[in-house]
């Protein structure tokens, strides 16, 4: 008899359980679908007073991530047709390059003026794909040009041969020549360490600057003046001389 009793309230247990799941069922089923209109709160509590449900049914909600939440995209890139090219530009002044092609984007570099740059495409907006320092990067296509720029060397002075040496300069002070009165004046007497002149360096006679020229002080020419000396070409670094007179800067 009593494992008849204890069978029976198995078996019930049993039924209890599946009448829950069931019910369950049933209300997950009714449950409003996203294209219906959602129970009212009026509406649900009639659905569990009707399914005898006393047990509380918790819900659980998995979320639906939004990709957009976490991925960055530069909507500007996106906006944009590239045509690929792949040749060779040069930059035509200092100019930033990007990581997006707008001036809104991440600053990565700074192209120098004449540097040889891979272009991979062309934007139509204006910008320009490029591989540089090895990076794909972006850079307005209006500082690029596809014309390599001529680099100008200075040439080298080559020394003009005249029938006057330093030494003449030197022992005699004076020197008339081409219509003007040379004269020197010692860089050992030159303001401070000597004027303005970029470079400035000895060659044992004359005082010169960093191109080579004899640096001279003359008031019939401006500043800047490049002229032929008996000695070589000159330029004027300075003024205050009587008209007609060169003074040319010595190191003696």
């Amino acid at each position: 008899m009593r494992r008849i009793m204890t069978v029976k309230k198995h078996v019930l247990i049993t039924l209890i359980i599946i009448f829950l799941f069931l019910t369950s069922i049933l209300i997950f089923v009714s449950l409003p679908t996203p294209q219906n209109e959602a129970f009212s709160e009026t509406q649900t509590n009639d659905l569990l007073e009707k399914s005898n449900v006393s047990s509380i049914i918790t819900l659980i909600t998995i979320p639906i991530i939004d990709n957009s939440t976490f991925i960055e995209q530069d909507l500007k890139e996106l906006e944009t047709t590239l045509t690929e090219t792949n040749d060779y530009v040069y930059a035509t002044d200092y100019v930033h390059y990007r990581k997006g092609p707008n001036t809104d984007s991440e600053i990565w570099g700074t192209a120098y003026i004449g540097q040889e740059i891979y272009r991979l495409g062309i934007c139509d907006n204006g910008w320009s794909k490029v591989f540089i320092t090895n990076l794909e990067c972006y850079i307005c296509s209006d500082y690029l040009t596809t014309e390599k720029p001529i680099v100008q060397e200075v040439q080298e002075i080559q020394p003009v041969y005249s029938s006057y040496s330093p030494s003449d300069l030197m022992n005699l002070g004076v020197i008339y020549d081409g219509g003007y009165k040379y004269t020197w004046y010692s860089e050992q007497v030159l303001p401070g360490g000597g004027l303005d002149i970029p470079g400035r360096y000895s060659d044992g006679n004359f005082v010169r600057d960093e191109n080579g020229y004899i640096c001279i002080a003359s008031s019939d020419f401006d500043k800047g003046t490049i002229i032929e000396t008996p000695w070589g070409t000159a330029k004027v670094y300075d003024c205050g001389c009587a008209n007609g007179t060169i003074d040319v800067y010595v190191s003696w």
